[in-house]
């Protein structure tokens, strides 16, 4: 599978950046930099918000950049 589940109840799993993704939630996403922002905002964003934390981790070659400045 693309997932793995932890002793401590934590599932990381692994998903692309497409429809069939829509309705996963989570508070750690790490980004491929090659993804568009829309891609980011129609996939990501939205379901990147379970408490206590959230964070993002980008990596590879791309021009995704998000900022919190309004």
């Amino acid at each position: 599978g693309n997932y793995v589940k932890f002793e401590n109840g934590d599932i990381w799993k692994i998903l692309r950046a497409c429809d069939n993704a829509r309705g996963h939630r989570c508070n750690v996403a790490y980004l491929d930099r090659a993804i568009s922002y829309q891609e980011y905002e129609l996939f990501i964003h939205h379901y990147l918000n379970i408490p206590p934390f959230t964070a993002i981790h980008f990596y590879g070659e791309g021009n995704l950049h998000i900022s919190d400045e309004p």
